[in-house]
């Protein structure tokens, strides 16, 4: 029953502080791969005062207070929404209440009182100074409840009850639910005890519970005394006095309980320390807390916000396994709560208040990585920044104010990211297992000598490693267009990437790309069937920009560096995109209310202002669980596909003539009355803006179709501006980019010619060929039907192969034939002519070719011990 009860309250606080806590709790990152609870919590002297802020405006409080009964229902997790509070056994003199104590088997049942949650009612108001008010109506009713008394010497035993119209039953009282009122005030103040000095605090230990509306005026008893009138009156009053005694002590004693349980910090097991610093574990199991040294007897209040150490290695295993670093984060409310724009309290209470928060925030590096540069020294704290006005307004808010309103400075984002570089978050790794496009294949259509570095025919692994060489930086914009206007600017100096293949039984380093990268990013709201089927906030990556670009470490390569380097931006671009959208989730702000069906739908994401500052602003708005009555079932359809294999090999690359598909789509809501929009990704990538198609047109244009391969495109559809409506199973296209012709091979057996064929897309078992000796070319045939061709008295052979894209591959094979020229002197040869050929080739010619190719070997050598020696994961220069 405490439990329910605790669950119940710890909602009403969640809710109120929910921008605070959303995803992972009040309690650090929990469901986050490769994080730990950060022992001694994240020091307050690196953190940043007014990194962001948070309003939960007063139509936030309002939808609230009309949907906590059911969330209080669901809480309680019993039959009509009810909770049970048991009665123990008291004695006052010679008066014992409840003797035996509570019997819930009973009927009705002994010595419980139920109250009754799915009928009550919340009101929440911020009030001056910097606190909460909750003033709940809850129907209250003690059914069954003996009393055992001594009057004027004889004893008596009668049954009462609490509520109002009370009934006797075989002498047991039942009531009806009685409506009481309870009062709850909780201050939110600034800490003033290290270590969370100047952090947010909810101050249990002056919270005021006022339980005076537990009177004896609904206390009657169930007892006729016939005559003996008086010793029923008198044993009532004693009664009225037991089970009011009992019911208020009960109520506080529970209600001071489960705020200490909800908002004192709980010790971290298996964490060394397992508290905060300057304090220790008390008590044991379910009640232990985190108490002050200072202070015994004093809980350290659980921190609005979250903090957490990552290991990368864990935090970024999906994407590029074997990251190393590791970094402490913090991000939790600072200073005493603000309830603009301050005003008063009317005669009934209500205040036209919100509640408004301001953050603390801060990355350390822990340790600062290797991978990175020397130079790469700790970063000045950034000091001054403003609470935006959107978040502290000094007016009241008005009806269709968004319920809760995030804002981060642009600032500490930029310092975050500069902490988030020196951790070596940057240095990632992957491979064709974490990306099944990158592979030699894939390379070797924009650098085709890789083939040579390679003794598997067909595929063959490729990785890559990023080294980052300065920091980045961050620039805010409209967030109107990903390319023209996006929210968030990335700017990557001297971003290196070394390409690996497999070679010999191990990666060795190919080449190395260095360049300035440019990258566009929006945010918007989506789902994600797998990931997170709930929806949340996805990145939108607009065109990749490359400058500066520049290939080293290339001695293992026949091509030109700078043909190598125009060609790379294309394939950097998709692959991009491809390595986020599947290493990233959407990040679900209703985890922390999905338990009480109750949501956060994401309204707007942009940027405000206030004085020379910039802040990423994030809107959202409170929603039922049920309330997505409605929700798109899509329809898309490959209309046209149109691809230029001119332009995807070796210096032909321009994003002007990328491939692009043209698909018509619909959806379930397109009625003509709703205004309906559009988003999809490829594969596991990141997503496109969201777009109103007009027409039921659909036009895809993207670096992703760089990616030679076979892919799925995904499409998904929503009410305009409304996430909740978006289909949780968008429809799948699937669609092919093969661009090159299948790799023919022809080997002589005697009078017959073996062909041997393998494409990077297409199956060999669904390659066709064909051939001809002279005249008319064969039909079209599986290629295992033409692996031998008998070649008969021809000359020379011809053979296509072609693919499923219908690209074509062809070679030609001479036929040698005749016998030895008697004219020749013995021993001269084989003996044999090539058609067409009647004289020996010039001695220097046979010099020349002999001497080139020992330059070849020699050099492939030399590229093999200097640059083939490094393996994948070596990040040094």
């Amino acid at each position: 029953m405490l439990t329910r009860f605790r669950q119940f309250s710890g909602v009403i606080f969640l809710m109120l502080l929910v921008a605070a806590c959303s995803g992972g709790g009040c309690s650090g990152c929990s469901g986050c791969g490769g994080t730990t609870p950060l022992a001694g919590g994240f020091p307050k002297e690196k953190a940043i005062d007014n990194a962001g802020g948070m309003r939960l405006s007063r139509s936030g409080l309002d939808f609230l207070e009309q949907n906590l009964p059911s969330v209080a229902a669901k809480v309680a997790g019993a039959p009509g929404g009810k909770f049970t509070i048991a009665i123990p056994e008291s004695q006052s003199g010679s008066n014992v209440l409840c003797p035996g104590g509570p019997d819930p088997n009973a009927n009705p049942p002994k010595c419980i009182a139920e109250v009754d949650l799915a009928a009550s009612s919340f009101r929440i108001d911020a009030v001056t100074p910097n606190a909460i008010d909750v003033r709940a109506v809850l129907p209250l009713q003690v059914d069954n409840t003996p009393v055992r008394a001594t009057f004027a010497g004889i004893t008596f035993t009668v049954n009462v009850g609490y509520g109002q119209g009370t009934t006797c039953n075989d002498g047991k009282a039942r009531a009806d639910a009685y409506p009481l009122p309870v009062d709850i005030r909780i201050p939110i103040v600034e800490e003033t005890t290290a270590p969370r000095t100047g952090y947010a605090k909810i101050d249990v230990d002056n919270a005021v519970i006022n339980l005076d509306n537990i009177n004896d005026n609904q206390v009657a008893i169930c007892s006729s005394c016939g005559f003996a009138t008086f010793i029923c009156d008198g044993i009532l009053g004693l009664a009225k006095g037991l089970i009011v005694d009992q019911l208020k002590g009960q109520l506080d004693g529970q209600v001071k309980s489960l705020l200490k349980s909800q908002l004192c910090t709980k010790p971290t097991p298996n964490v060394d320390p397992p508290c905060p610093t300057g304090s220790k574990p008390t008590g044991t199991g379910e009640d232990a807390t985190c108490n002050y040294d200072a202070q015994p007897g004093q809980c350290v209040s659980t921190l609005l916000g979250t903090d957490a150490h990552v290991e990368l290695g864990g935090f970024l295993a999906s994407f590029s396994p074997g990251s190393q670093g590791a970094l402490d984060f913090g991000f939790a409310a600072g200073g005493s709560m603000n309830p603009a724009p301050g005003a008063a309290a009317d005669g009934t209470g209500r205040t036209p208040n919100g509640v408004s928060l301001a953050f603390v925030g801060g990355v350390i590096p822990k340790p600062p990585s290797k991978c990175v540069p020397d130079s790469a020294t700790e970063i000045p704290l950034p000091t001054g920044i403003p609470v935006p006005d959107a978040i502290v307004p000094t007016g009241a808010d008005t009806a269709g104010a968004p319920h809760v309103q995030v804002a981060l400075a642009g600032r500490f984002l930029q310092y975050s990211l500069g902490s988030l570089y020196r951790s070596g978050l940057l240095c990632l790794g992957t491979s064709t297992e974490q990306i099944d496009l990158l592979k030699t294949s894939l390379l070797s259509v924009l650098i085709p000598s890789l083939k040579t570095l390679t003794f598997e025919q067909g595929e063959a692994a490729a990785a890559i490693a990023t080294r980052p060489q300065a920091p980045p930086t961050l620039v805010m914009g409209g967030g109107t267009d990903a390319n023209a206007d996006p929210l968030l600017l990335l700017t990557l100096p001297r971003f290196a990437v070394d390409f690996y293949i497999w070679s010999h039984d191990r990666y060795v380093r190919a080449f190395t790309y260095q360049a300035d990268l440019t990258i566009p990013v929006n945010l918007t709201a989506g789902k994600d069937p797998v990931k997170n089927p709930n929806g949340g906030i996805v990145p939108v990556l607009g065109d990749i920009k490359v400058a500066k670009g520049e290939v080293t470490n290339n001695e293992l390569l026949f091509e030109e560096p700078a043909l190598v380097a125009g060609t790379l931006s294309g394939l950097l671009g998709g692959l991009s995109k491809q390595l986020l959208g599947s290493g990233i989730a959407p990040v679900d702000l209703s985890a922390a209310l999905a338990s009480v069906g109750l949501g956060l739908e994401v309204s707007s994401i942009g940027k405000i202002t206030k004085g020379t500052d910039d802040f990423l602003s994030l809107t959202a708005t409170f929603s039922k669980a049920s309330a997505a009555l409605v929700q798109a079932d899509t329809t898309a359809r490959l209309a046209k596909k149109t691809v230029h294999p001119e332009h995807m090999q070796l210096g032909t690359y321009t994003k002007d003539a990328l491939p692009a598909l043209e698909l018509d789509v619909s959806s379930s809501l397109d009625d003509g009355r709703h205004e309906v929009e559009y988003a999809w990704w490829i594969d596991g990538g990141t997503r496109s803006a969201w777009t109103r198609a007009r027409d039921g047109k659909l036009v895809v244009k993207d670096d992703q179709l760089f990616l030679q391969g076979r892919h799925v495109l995904h499409v998904s559809s929503r009410l305009a501006a409304q996430p909740s409506s978006e289909d949780a199973t968008p429809a799948d296209v699937p669609f092919v980019i093969d661009a090159l012709a299948p790799f023919v091979k022809t080997t002589k057996d005697g009078a017959r010619v073996k062909v041997t064929a393998w494409d990077l897309v297409t199956d060999a078992k669904d390659l066709v060929a064909r051939h001809r000796l002279t005249g008319a070319w064969t039909e079209w045939a599986p290629l295992a039907a033409m692996e031998s061709i008998d070649a008969g008295s021809g000359e020379t052979v011809e053979i296509e192969v072609r693919d499923e894209e219908g690209n074509v591959g062809r070679t030609s094979q001479a036929l040698v034939r005749g016998r030895a020229d008697a004219s020749l002197a013995s021993g001269s040869g084989c003996g044999c002519q090539t058609p067409g050929t009647r004289e020996s080739p010039p001695l220097v010619l046979v010099v020349v070719a002999v001497l080139g190719l020992g330059v070849v070997v020699l050099r492939r050598r030399g590229g093999r011990r200097g640059a083939g020696g490094r393996a994948l994961g070596s990040h040094g220069g």
